[in-house]
């Protein structure tokens, strides 16, 4: 699994989501684009598009957007 699918599970878990769903319907309500079968892909270890990573960056804000971020550019390159 990639990084960035590691530190969003984290953050979900962190968030108090144990569930996926719940957690992106959280995020879905703050202005995630992508649908759910997307948003598994990227837990499971898959990339996300530049656009998503910074929604989601957006939306977590501080050390979890951070990590986030880091984690994308680290999967990049």
């Amino acid at each position: 699994m990639r990084g960035f699918g590691k530190e969003l599970g984290a953050a979900r878990r962190a968030l108090g989501h144990k569930a996926a769903r719940s957690f992106f319907h959280w995020l879905k309500e703050r202005g995630l684009s992508c649908n759910y079968s997307y948003y598994m892909q990227l837990e499971q270890g898959g990339l996300p598009s530049e656009k998503i990573a910074n929604e989601l960056a957006s939306i977590l804000k501080g050390e979890w957007a951070e990590r986030l971020v880091l984690a994308y550019c680290r999967d990049l390159f």
